[in-house]
């Protein structure tokens, strides 16, 4: 996800999402979104969710950007091992 930010920040244009990757977009997002924890302020403090549902849903995303970028730019993004931040 960082890598399609940067990407979008030096200039990359990505054409309009497909109406199935739009879908698969909203469903992943609205399972995190539906499932955070909020403070007091509205800032999200986690996730009522197991670890392991978490990444799951992050590898969807990261997986839909990824390939998104990879058909528009020719290339993948290079996925990175750092961890979670769990």
């Amino acid at each position: 996800m960082e890598d399609f930010i940067n990407l979008k920040a030096q200039g990359a244009t990505f054409g309009a999402l497909s109406n199935e990757e739009l879908k698969m977009l909203q469903a992943s997002s609205s399972v995190l979104a539906s499932r955070a924890e909020k403070d007091k302020n509205g800032n999200i403090t986690g996730f009522n969710m197991t670890e392991g549902e978490f990444q799951k849903q992050l590898e969807i995303l990261q997986e839909l950007y990824s390939d998104k970028v990879a058909r528009m730019t020719g290339e993948g993004i290079k996925q990175s091992k750092a961890g979670s931040g769990i």
